[in-house]
């Protein structure tokens, strides 16, 4: 079977928008009888919304490099905030230290003043007239020299270390002022980084909605977004085709050939869970917001939960009823709704049970 134009036309469509990573799960009911004008149409829609979307991420690609920037003052500012904080607690200590010092020497002095309160209101003169002997006068005279060099020596460290005191208190009430300044700093770069963040919530938040706009726009024309088995395939419209394994029936799918262990993605954003049966063998579903997918002959498992498209799910056998028989993936398509107008297969059917034929899908995106 020939592709036709039109599957051509939303084939090219859907490769565009998938590039721009914006197709998910793309669920289409519509048939393949879709007239060429609403492709057009469509396809004008989708390139509208891919340049503003890039438009946005061009945007958000620039406030995260600014928050980046905005990240790294914060940090530096937060250092600079650390080293004060250490140089303020240095301070500190040589300023109780200085205290501590001013305090022994006002001991001594007061020390000194009550000494010479207890020895009377005698004068340095009578000292030096009431001298019995010139031995003793030389004495006192000695004396009188050592008392005032150490009273000068004990006024000059007090006033030295006074002056340390008023200098240290200076540097303290300056490093308070630097501290206070940084902190005022830091509150408004974070609160720059907040707006930043609740900007970038809003770009975020218009793309999950652009994304969710081009689904809906793929998802009228081709339920896959990418083909579910890559690398070297072949297909045929073989669905409804007799079947007689366990039983005769007709055929609920098409068979993709493909070499052993070739990978079996997810055809959209979905949930992949597995599982096994006689006929199947190692088999995996994936099921989307309107509709699941069934891969069978499986040879090993992939990636399951929560699934984007494109996201490996399986490998490539023949495990189950195709033992011993070519490597392929047995494909079905599960549509929660059946569309008005089905593709009906060279064998006249149009569904097997609740799957419908997924062959001009396979056409559109393989």
């Amino acid at each position: 079977m020939t592709l036709r134009p039109r599957f051509r036309r939303v084939a090219v469509l859907a490769a565009a928008a998938l590039t721009l990573g914006v197709l998910g799960n793309a669920v289409g009911l519509g048939s393949a009888a879709v007239q060429a004008d609403t492709l057009h149409q469509a396809k004008n829609h989708l390139t509208e919304l891919q340049k503003r979307i890039r438009a946005r991420r061009q945007k958000l690609a620039r406030l995260e490099r600014q928050m980046n920037r905005t990240a790294k003052r914060i940090d530096h500012t937060q250092s600079a905030l650390a080293e004060i904080q250490h140089q303020l607690d240095r301070v500190a200590v040589r300023l109780a230290d200085t205290r501590s010092q001013i305090a022994k020497l006002q001991a001594e002095m007061d020390k000194r003043i009550r000494a010479a309160y207890i020895q009377g209101p005698g004068t340095p003169i009578e000292l030096v007239l009431t001298a019995p002997t010139y031995n003793a006068l030389v004495e006192r005279l000695s004396m009188l020299d050592r008392m005032t060099q150490s009273d000068a020596e004990l006024a000059d460290q007090i006033r030295i270390v006074q002056q340390q005191l008023q200098e240290r208190t200076a540097q303290l009430t300056a490093l308070q002022a630097q501290r206070t300044a940084l902190l005022h700093q830091l509150n408004d770069r974070r609160q720059k980084l907040q707006s930043s963040y609740d900007e970038q919530h809003k770009l975020l938040s218009y793309l999950a909605q652009q994304r969710a706009i081009v689904m809906q726009q793929i998802t009228a024309l081709q339920p896959f977004a990418v083909c579910p088995v890559m690398g070297p395939r072949a297909f045929s419209d073989d669905f409804g085709a007799p079947r007689t394994a366990g039983g005769y029936h007709p055929h609920a799918g098409n068979d993709i050939l493909a070499p052993m262990g070739a990978r079996i993605v997810a055809p959209f954003d979905g949930t992949a869970t597995v599982g096994h049966d006689t006929l199947g063998g190692l088999t995996v579903n994936v099921t989307g917001a309107n509709g699941y997918v069934y891969n069978a002959h499986l040879s090993k498992i992939g990636k399951t939960g929560k699934v984007r498209a494109g996201d490996v799910v399986g490998y490539v056998g023949n495990s189950g009823d195709a033992r011993g028989g070519p490597t392929h993936d047995h494909f079905e398509w599960h549509p929660n709704q059946i569309p008005a107008h089905p593709h009906k297969s060279p064998y006249g059917f149009t569904k097997v049970g609740d799957a419908i034929d997924p062959y001009p899908f396979l056409m559109q995106a393989c």
